[in-house]
């Protein structure tokens, strides 16, 4: 469900980006979601209700205190799934080297 630039196989796909907003885009060091999995996942719904201001169609910035926040609430939402706790581990296994070193990722909209 995770992808890497070079398994992106066409198609619409949100881009989770290292720190700020970049003026690239399609970066190897970033992760994809296709939107169909976006969707069925419910993760637009979870990201609207824990992360202010998110942007479906444009770029939205997730600090770490925003993620954190996200994560000790999503299973008190009644979307949740273990499909869906199964790709929140796998985006936090790469936000947490993310935090390493920036303050923020960048999930960059369709």
């Amino acid at each position: 469900m995770i992808l890497q630039k070079n398994e992106l196989k066409g198609g619409d796909a949100f881009e989770f980006m290292i720190g700020e907003l970049q003026d690239e885009f399609w970066l190897d060091t970033s992760i994809y979601i296709i939107e169909e999995d976006f969707l069925r996942l419910h993760l637009d719904k979870l990201f609207e209700s824990f992360i202010k201001d998110f942007n479906y169609y444009g770029p939205t910035t997730i600090t770490q205190k925003q993620w954190v926040y996200l994560l000790d609430n999503y299973k008190n939402n009644n979307l949740f799934s273990k499909e869906t706790e199964d790709i929140l581990n796998e985006i936090n296994k790469w936000a947490k080297e993310v935090f390493k070193t920036y303050s923020c990722f960048t999930i960059c909209g369709l």
